[in-house]
């Protein structure tokens, strides 16, 4: 490794960014090496699949290249402002998406799949992303960090800038809501599957 590579590599996020904002692409490049898989992990449980998370990815890191240069390390620590700009790049990408509905008849199986097992495991799958799809965002974007990044309820506070004890409240009604739509989609499936 190179001594400048390794300059890079020590670096804090913060002067990474603080390089980056005065034109550095290589400090650019270790920030979005650094960050890029939690940023698709993220964004995959908040929208649903892991292509639409890669596509809002690449758009958040974009939308930080251009803007390096705004941000202060001394407002906020940089896991913090990758956080807010993440999800409202996935707030952005659901209002969008809502505007391009899939039709009723959509048939969710992936025809290639032939083993029963794998129809069902595909077809709960199926239910499970509508039933996240139809909650909240903010519920979902709580259940996202800490069921699905394991974060501590204290740190997904911080990272989404509310109390914990809002939190709390967002999970327990996000697992009922959860709870309830999977139940109708269940009992709908039943009927139509009689």
């Amino acid at each position: 490794m190179s001594r400048q590579a390794e300059c890079y590599a020590a670096a804090s996020d913060e002067e990474l960014m603080e390089w980056s904002g005065q034109g550095d692409q290589n400090a650019f490049s270790h920030i979005v090496s650094r960050h890029g898989k939690y940023v698709v992990r993220v964004a995959a449980r908040i929208v649903g699949n892991v292509e639409s998370a890669e596509e809002i990815s690449q758009e958040l890191f974009i939308k930080i290249w251009k803007n390096a240069e705004s941000y202060i390390s001394s407002r906020s620590k940089f896991s913090t402002w990758l956080y807010r700009i993440l999800l409202n790049t996935c707030i952005d990408f659901v209002r969008k998406r809502k505007c391009e509905a899939l039709p009723d008849a959509f048939d969710f199986i992936d025809e290639a799949e032939n083993p029963e097992e794998q129809v069902s495991r595909k077809e709960w799958e199926a239910m499970l992303a509508v039933a996240v799809d139809r909650i909240p965002l903010q519920q979902r974007e709580a259940i996202a960090l800490v069921y699905g990044e394991e974060k501590t309820g204290t740190e997904a506070a911080r990272l989404m800038g509310l109390s914990r004890k809002k939190v709390e409240r967002l999970l327990t009604s996000g697992r009922s809501r959860l709870r309830k739509e999977m139940l109708g989609m269940r009992s709908k499936w039943n009927r139509r599957s009689s």
